[in-house]
């Protein structure tokens, strides 16, 4: 869950791909296959590599959803840091991350033999006043 998260919600334009990568590797098929249409369908990645933004998350807290098998509620510290005109400015917010995995076989590819099958994220707190950094996806 936390690398999940991790990966899913930190970067940098040097290394988004990679993080997206390791993203995947977390997916259930079918959540991935939506998030990479989302992804070539707002031609995130170009967006995120030509923009010096930086978003990065500091987890509070991680809870189980009771009665629901797998199923996690994230509460967390989001930063995003962008320059427009050579002006740096910084958004802090305080999100939820709602997030199901789903229980598979173990293998090497996924040893944990868990993946994330539904994700979604609300904010809680803060301003957004950095919109080159809202997350597409």
């Amino acid at each position: 869950m936390r690398s999940f998260l991790e990966n899913y919600l930190t970067y940098t334009p040097t290394t988004m791909e990679q993080k997206l990568g390791r993203h995947l590797e977390h997916d259930d098929p079918q959540f991935g296959t939506v998030t990479l249409n989302q992804l070539r369908d707002q031609d995130i990645v170009s967006k995120v590599q030509e923009r010096p933004d930086h978003l990065d998350i500091q987890a509070r807290s991680l809870e189980s959803v009771k009665g629901q098998p797998w199923t996690y509620v994230a509460f967390a510290l989001k930063r995003c840091t962008a320059s427009t005109n050579k002006i740096e400015s910084t958004d802090r917010l305080v999100a939820r991350y709602n997030v199901r995995l789903l229980q598979t076989e173990r293998t090497e590819r996924v040893p944990s033999g868990l993946m994330v099958a539904e994700y979604g994220e609300s904010r809680m707190v803060g301003e957004k006043t950095t919109a080159s950094c809202s997350r597409a996806y």
